[in-house]
């Protein structure tokens, strides 16, 4: 992870503090960014990188000279000194000016050490970083894949589901159309089975006037000759045939013009 050397400032000596404790120390004096915690290769100490969101923020802290987090005193400095936390401490001068040449070229070297090691951590976390968002991204567009598939596959059921429900809509219109039409086509044929019935009665009425009659005046005489003696029946049962006869003859048909609407 990369970190601006202005905004960043490092946490060393704390011993064994937790995580939380030096990051919600440093929340006292504004929002934090990033962080991330770390080990000297030269002299096996463990320290912390804070960024902070402003600069503010990290000039605020380091003006503090004392940081004391649940009882356990830790220093905190320029992110550029963390390659020598020790390098803050003040020197008398002459000791200074006797140590110049020796402490410029330790200080080379382990800067030199330093910086191939945060070098070296910073890579892999990028690179870690550039895996994860390419997983993303392949992510991204399969999910997007997916989506456009999805998409076309609703826009065409739709599109079906629109014309199934216009063919229905023509389909019940029809409907109620032929049975509009086989209602009045019921009503017209009963009307005319009545007339035609009406018509063959007034028929028959008109050209068998005396069919009805005829037939009661046979079942009287039948029931007459049951009733007179033996002897006497065949005559009367003659006469009666003449009679009937005489009817029969006598009773033309009547054509009459029957009239159907």
């Amino acid at each position: 992870m990369l970190f601006d050397c202005e905004s960043t400032v490092v946490i060393t000596k704390f011993n064994n503090l937790p995580d939380s404790a030096l990051i919600g120390y440093c929340q006292n004096f504004g929002k934090i960014i990033r962080w991330s915690m770390k080990t000297s290769t030269h002299a096996n100490e463990p320290y912390a990188l804070i960024m902070f969101a402003k600069i503010s923020s990290a000039t605020s802290i380091r003006s503090r000279s004392n940081h004391t987090i649940d009882g356990v005193h830790v220093l905190i400095i320029n992110y550029q000194q963390y390659i020598n936390p020790h390098s803050s401490v003040k020197k008398p001068a002459n000791l200074k000016s006797l140590t110049k040449k020796k402490t410029k070229r330790s200080d080379n070297k382990e800067r030199k050490s330093m910086d191939y090691d945060q070098i070296m951590q910073e890579n892999i976390a990028l690179k870690h970083e550039i895996a994860n968002l390419n997983q993303l991204l392949v992510n991204a567009q399969i999910t997007c894949d997916e989506y456009q598939v999805l998409r076309k596959k609703i826009d065409k059921d739709r599109r079906k589901n629109a014309s199934l429900n216009a063919k229905l809509i023509e389909d019940a219109d029809q409907f109620f159309i032929t049975i509009n039409e086989l209602s009045n086509q019921y009503i017209c044929m009963k009307k005319q089975n009545e007339d035609l019935s009406s018509c063959i009665q007034d028929f028959q009425a008109n050209l068998y006037p005396n069919v009805r009659l005829k037939s009661q005046l046979i079942d009287f005489n039948i029931n007459q000759s049951d009733q007179e003696n033996n002897n006497n029946s065949n005559k009367e049962r003659n006469d009666t045939n003449e009679e009937n006869m005489e009817i029969t003859i006598k009773e033309e048909p009547k054509l009459a013009k029957i009239t159907c609407s």
